[in-house]
């Protein structure tokens, strides 16, 4: 009698998901990495992604809907192509009871430049985007397959693995809310900012579920604006033109749908203005800047001003000038002038 010994896979998997645990009604990424479970290289000429589509509980993807997908590997480009919908192989009638099935939807990965790929030191990172995960809470399966030969023989063969992605319902407190960041201009704008002019647009952008947020700063009427849950997949605030004059700190609340599990998230972001614009402004200390320009009037115990030509001072009512003071009209007093030196007319000899 002989037992048979299972063979280890060559190539080993693993997949992490964003969010963790996938969140149903929202999207998605599954980060699948591919390595050498071995010590002996192993050749791989194609890898098969197979997720299922459909509405049930193990499906993963709605019908009708495009994944994204893109590699990352240090030894080489890869490129996907989407493979057509494979069928389910069915089960004689009175033969025994039958579940409702699903369709699959594959994804081929292969070597940009049709050669094979030598798995050694390095591995191969594959990211899908899943626009939206079915609305169906429950497990879905995911299968690899690995087209591979061994570097010592010819034999080509295919191995396959599994993972089970669980789908819960999306709430704030499992569906983390989180990349806060802001765009310059509208919200398909790919340009992220922390700083930027008064007299240009931004929007506010984060990541999480599909609930109302609640966006708080000094900028806003009454000091927050509300982001109602809409059919929009992108959550977003876009800030008009001229609303933000200074630099501002905005923090994001993420209201928890649940009576029961009542626990609201944060989070902050800053923004700074260039060439920023203050209503008034006390301060304690010293100002050093190239110009200051003041609308109305700047008071100050002492005003201090420095150059190439020395230094002018205005202190306890006193003009005091080092060295030179040139006026491009005239100077007036109500009271005495002293000038301790000479007074030299312009065009005198």
């Amino acid at each position: 009698m002989t037992t048979a010994i299972r063979r280890r896979p060559s190539l080993t998997s693993a997949v992490l998901t964003q969010p963790v645990p996938l969140a149903t009604g929202s999207g998605a990424t599954l980060d699948i990495v591919i390595s050498n479970g071995g010590q002996q290289p192993i050749h791989c000429d194609q890898i098969i992604v197979v997720i299922p589509v459909g509405d049930l509980a193990q499906d993963l993807l709605p019908p009708n809907q495009k994944i994204k997908a893109s590699a990352q590997s240090t030894a080489g480009a890869w490129s996907f192509t989407q493979m057509q919908q494979g069928a389910l192989e069915g089960i004689p009638d009175d033969e025994e009871f039958i579940f409702n099935g699903t369709t699959q939807d594959s994804y081929r990965a292969t070597r940009q430049d049709n050669s094979v790929h030598a798995f050694t030191k390095t591995g191969l990172h594959l990211t899908l985007e899943i626009p939206t995960v079915n609305d169906e809470v429950g497990t879905a399966s995911i299968e690899i397959r690995s087209h591979i030969r061994n570097s010592d023989d010819g034999n080509w063969r295919w191995e396959y693995s599994h993972h089970q992605l669980d789908k819960y319902p999306a709430r704030a407190n499992l569906t983390p809310v989180a990349n806060l960041h802001i765009v310059e201009g509208e919200a398909d704008s790919k340009k992220i900012v922390t700083q930027i002019s008064r007299d240009k647009k931004f929007t506010l952008k984060w990541d999480g579920p599909d609930i109302a947020y609640t966006l708080y700063s000094p900028a806003f009427k009454n000091g927050h604006v509300e982001v109602t849950k809409g059919e929009k997949k992108e959550h977003y605030h876009t800030v008009d033109a001229g609303v933000v004059t200074r630099d501002t700190t905005f923090t994001l609340r993420a209201k928890s749908p649940s009576r029961h599990r009542k626990r609201d998230s944060y989070l902050t972001t800053t923004l700074t203005i260039t060439e920023p614009k203050f209503p008034s402004m006390d301060i304690a200390g010293h100002i050093r800047a190239a110009s200051i320009t003041a609308g109305e009037s700047v008071r100050s115990q002492e005003v201090k001003v420095h150059d190439e030509h020395g230094s002018v001072s205005i202190r306890d009512g006193k003009l005091t000038a080092t060295k030179q003071l040139f006026s491009e009209g005239e100077i007036a007093t109500n009271g005495n002038f002293w000038i301790k030196g000479k007074v030299i007319e312009e065009g005198s000899t």
